[in-house]
């Protein structure tokens, strides 16, 4: 297997315009996501292993 290393960098902040309008004004969900500035995946092999890291920005 041949070792292609990737990541995703998602910048929650970026998507608040979107995420406002799609909870369609529910107070509850807004205040579960504000909290959340960033989502980063990455994965990587190790030898017979891949490896996968995930993290999570909180304010």
């Amino acid at each position: 297997m041949r070792n292609r290393p990737w990541a995703l960098p998602l910048s929650i902040d970026a998507l608040e315009p979107s995420i406002t309008k799609l909870a369609a004004g529910d107070q509850q969900t807004l205040d579960k996501i504000t909290p959340l500035r960033a989502l980063g995946m990455s994965s990587w092999t190790e030898g017979d292993a891949v490896r996968l890291s995930l993290k999570l920005t909180t304010d």
